[in-house]
C-alpha cells in the first residue's frame, strides 16, 4: 500500500486589535494594539507513504509563506509602520522529514527552516535565519498485556547557534531521553 496525499491552503485575513507583546528595554514584554492588520498566505503539506507487512517509509515537506503586515496604529499620525511586518513572524517557514518502522523500531530525520524575522515595529532589526535538524529513534518492546516504548532525540544535530528572541539564544545540540508505559 503506498499513498501520495498534496494539501493547500490560502489565507487572508483583516484583523482589529490585534496585540503583539514587545520585549521593552527594561527586560520585560509590554502589550501594543495595532489598530488594523492584514494578513495573508499560503500554507502547503506533500505526504509520501508506503506500508508493508512489518513496517512503513514516509517523506513529508511543508512549506508556509505567511504575509502579516501592519495597515494602521492607533496614535501613530504619521503612519510610519504602513506596511510594516509584524515582528517575530517570518515570511517563509519550510519542514522536511523522513521516517521508517519496522515491527517496534522507528527512526525518523526532520528538517526545519525558519526565515529571518524583524525584531521591532520599525523592521530594522533582525533575528537571523535559521535551519535545524533533528534525528530520533523509539522501540517498542511488548511483553504479554505490557508495552513499553524507549526513546531517544538529538535536536540541532549540527550544533547550530539560533535564536527566536534578539539576543536569547537557544540550545545548542541536545539530547532527551524517553521512556514510556502504556497500561491496557
Amino acid at each position: 500500500y503506498q499513498s501520495f496525499k498534496i494539501e493547500a491552503t490560502a489565507f487572508i485575513m483583516q484583523v482589529k486589535d490585534w496585540i503583539i507583546w514587545q520585549p521593552t528595554s527594561q527586560g520585560f514584554w509590554s502589550p501594543e494594539n495595532l489598530q488594523n492588520v492584514e494578513s495573508k498566505g499560503l500554507e502547503t503539506h506533500v505526504y509520501y507513504t508506503r506500508k508493508w507487512e512489518k513496517g512503513c517509509f514516509g517523506l513529508f515537506t511543508n512549506y508556509a509563506f505567511t504575509l502579516s503586515q501592519i495597515q494602521k496604529i492607533k496614535n501613530d499620525v504619521s503612519n510610519r509602520f504602513t506596511s510594516h511586518y509584524l515582528p517575530y513572524t517570518p515570511i517563509n517557514r519550510i519542514s522536511v522529514g523522513i521516517n521508517s518502522s519496522i515491527q517496534n523500531t522507528q527512526i525518523s530525520l526532520n528538517s526545519h527552516f525558519t526565515d529571518k524575522r524583524f525584531t521591532d515595529l520599525d523592521n530594522i532589526n533582525i533575528v537571523k535565519a535559521f535551519w535545524l535538524t533533528d534525528f530520533q529513534v523509539q522501540q517498542k518492546i511488548k511483553y504479554k498485556a505490557h508495552t513499553l516504548q524507549i526513546g531517544g532525540q538529538i535536536n540541532n544535530i549540527f550544533n547550530k547557534q539560533y535564536q527566536n528572541v534578539l539576543n536569547q539564544y537557544m540550545p545548542e545540540r541536545n539530547y532527551q531521553i524517553s521512556l514510556q508505559y502504556f497500561f491496557q
